[in-house]
């Protein structure tokens, strides 16, 4: 009867240390199995730091297009056509045939482009105009009118370049023409 209880006991042993063992397995599993799913979850994807960082950008630009209303550009030369073509006749293959319409209205307060600051980047606020201009180009053909944008400060006409892509440039209505040029 010893013996029959030793071989008992022994089978039982090994039954439960088999069922040990495989509690341990199915833990191990189980932790592994979270480990790899965790490092799946590390944060905001690209796409949503992208979209945040959109968000971002246009709440900046929002508030400079209310601080270009009231920014300091100095005066509006009277002249500022003129300083416009200047600028504008330097950029054309033939300079003589450059035909200018100003039928936009006045220049009005904006931004465009970046300064360095202490504190990082800020935009530099300044007039900003828009003139339709067409020229001939390298095969003496018009090319129709293009859009240009001529940036004012301090009383002088210190850019122009073509508005190539129009889509860019953002109107302002809420901030009564206030808008800038990228």
């Amino acid at each position: 009867m010893n013996r029959r209880f030793a071989v008992t006991a022994i089978k039982t042993m090994a039954s439960s240390s088999e069922a040990v063992v495989q509690k341990m397995m199915l833990a191990l599993i189980t932790a592994a199995m979270c480990a790899v799913l965790a490092g799946c979850a590390t944060g905001p994807s690209v796409y949503e730091q992208y979209q945040a960082k959109q968000v971002a950008e246009a709440a900046q630009k929002k508030a400079w297009l209310a601080q270009a209303k009231n920014a300091h550009c100095g005066p509006l030369p009277k002249d500022w056509q003129a300083q416009a073509k200047t600028h504008i006749i330097s950029q054309l293959k033939d300079p003589d045939s450059a035909k200018f319409n100003f039928n936009q209205r006045e220049p009005i307060k904006g931004y465009v482009g970046w300064q360095k600051g202490p504190d990082g980047n800020y935009p530099l606020f300044c007039w900003v105009a828009f003139c339709a201009v067409n020229a001939k180009n390298s095969f003496g053909g018009y090319t129709g009118e293009k859009l240009w944008w001529i940036t004012i400060r301090d009383g002088k006409v210190f850019g122009a370049g073509p508005a190539s892509s129009p889509e860019k440039i953002e109107l302002s209505p809420e901030y009564e023409g206030a808008f800038h040029v990228f």
